[in-house]
Parts: structure tokens; C-alpha cells; sequence
């Protein structure tokens, strides 16, 4: 069965959801998005990612064309008609909608699609991945935006050394990953960058069960910090717990997945399993 999607009050196949060529998200670049995905078809943390939207949409200056209630609406509806066997990423995308003169938003144009959900290997939690680091920081780093810029251009990077993704880090400070948040331990206490990052809502949701097992500090952590920490985890969205055994060439720990970031990742599995 097609995936389907919602686009300006209209329920389409995704395949024949267009925007126009005037749209401010083409040619300017103007939106704001936001992913989740279900589990037993099931929408997973919808409120948070809700809340996060509306930030991101208010500090654009966009207006939503549908409060939160009807958004969950439309995606029971989408998730129904699209008669989903098994668990999907939801992505919500609102950007400045089609505009004369290239520049004044008039109406913003709406989306929600349903999409096929991309894993890394299993082989990655069981190795651990490799980040290799550059110097960057996002604009307006608290905003969902659509520009990845920065993230495509080096992805052909990304792919010739093997590595899993690419750790921003600026002023000696490292921030986040182009996709993910970026987690160490030093012993059995959790640090996380705090500043000028995006804050994830599955590493938010990591952090409050993590504040009942570790010590947990959110703070800037710097690059000269990486040969002194014990294990390294990214999350997200599609990667839950996804253990770090290398940055560059400096190994993380004992260079494989360490005992803290692991358990971590039996907590999360737990806690699914309660909802």
C-alpha cells in the first residue's frame, strides 16, 4: 500500500504531493519540519514534538493552519488510510507557502507525510560507529529548520571515511551531531552539550530516566575532554541509543560499546515496552 500524505487540507499519495515552484521553502529555504516515528503504530512522544513545532513555526514567524488536536487527528487518519502494517516516520513540514515576489510570506504551506523508516545496522550497536569531527555551529540552533546545507555538502566526506556522522564542534566546544545529540560518560556520570545545540526529544526523553541511574551533568563539553572519556553515545529519533567508539582517530573507552551506554539502551527498550 502507498505511504500518504496531507498537504494543504488535501489527503494524497505521497508520490503526488507537490509544492509550487514559487513555495519560500524552495526557493528561500523557509521552513521549519519536525520527524517522529510510531511504535506498534503507534505515534511516539506526538505531544513533545507538537510543542517543539509550534516553536519552531513561532519563531519564523509562520502560523500553523492547524492546532495540535487536529494534527493528531490527521495523522490517525493518514496512518489509517495508509494502512501501515508495520511502524513509520511522521514528518511535519510548515514552510513560507508560495510567494509573488519571492520574499513576503502570504499563506504558509502545510504538510504531513508518512514515510518508511531508515535503521543503521544492527551490526552499529553491536561495533559501535565512528563521528568524525568539523567545525560548525547551526544558525538559530533551537529552530527545527530544513537547512541541512552544511550537513549535505559533507555527506560525500562523511562516506569516503567510513564514519557514521559528523560531530559539529565549535570554539573547541563540541555541540551536536548534524542529525542527533552527542552524549559521553566520564565514569557513571552522563554529560551532554547543553548550548547552541537543537534539543532532541529522544535525548530529552533519555535524560529522564537516565537522572534515576547516573549523575548527570548538561554542560559544554570540550574537544580536548575526548581522549579522558569512557564511552560516547549519540540519539535520535531512528537510532534510540547508538553507542560512539571513535571520533577521528581517537578511540572512545576500550573502543567498543561500554556497559553505561548499553544499559542505557536496555532502559530505553524497557520503557518502550511499558507504553
Amino acid at each position: 500500500m502507498p505511504y500518504y500524505a496531507f498537504l494543504n487540507g488535501k489527503m494524497l499519495p505521497s508520490e503526488k504531493a507537490f509544492v509550487h515552484i514559487s513555495d519560500l521553502g524552495l526557493l528561500r529555504g523557509y521552513a521549519v519540519f519536525d520527524y517522529l516515528r510510531t511504535y506498534n503504530r503507534k505515534p511516539f512522544l506526538l505531544q513533545q514534538h507538537l510543542a517543539r513545532f509550534e516553536h519552531s513555526a513561532r519563531e519564523l514567524n509562520l502560523e500553523l493552519p492547524c492546532s495540535g488536536k487536529q494534527i493528531e487527528g490527521i495523522i490517525s487518519r493518514l496512518l489509517s488510510k495508509s494502512a501501515i502494517r508495520t511502524d513509520c516516520g511522521i514528518r511535519l513540514l510548515l514552510t513560507g507557502g508560495r510567494s509573488a515576489d519571492g520574499i513576503t510570506i502570504s499563506r504558509p504551506t502545510f504538510a504531513i507525510t508518512t514515510e518508511k523508516l531508515i535503521f543503521p545496522p544492527e551490526s552499529a550497536y553491536r561495533k559501535g560507529v565512528k563521528l568524525i569531527t568539523r567545525e560548525f555551529q547551526r544558525e538559530s540552533p533551537y529552530i527545527k529548520t530544513t537547512n541541512y546545507k552544511n550537513a549535505i555538502r559533507l555527506n560525500p566526506e562523511k562516506l569516503r571515511q567510513k564514519a557514521h556522522e559528523i560531530l559539529y564542534c565549535s570554539g573547541g566546544k563540541i555541540l551536536e551531531t548534524t542529525r542527533n545529540n552527542f552524549f559521553v560518560f566520564k565514569g557513571d556520570t552522563l554529560i551532554t552539550p547543553g548550548a547552541n545545540i537543537l534539543h532532541g526529544i529522544t535525548r530529552s526523553f533519555v535524560l529522564s530516566f537516565a537522572k534515576g541511574v547516573f549523575r548527570v551533568e548538561e554542560r559544554d563539553v570540550l574537544v580536548s575532554e575526548l581522549p579522558g572519556v569512557s564511552e560516547a553515545f549519540i540519539t535520535g529519533t531512528t537510532r534510540k541509543i547508538l553507542p560512539v567508539v571513535k571520533v577521528n582517530d581517537q578511540a572512545i573507552g576500550e573502543g567498543k560499546p561500554g556497559k553505561n551506554s548499553l544499559h542505557l539502551l536496555k532502559l530505553f527498550e524497557e520503557k518502550l515496552a511499558e507504553r
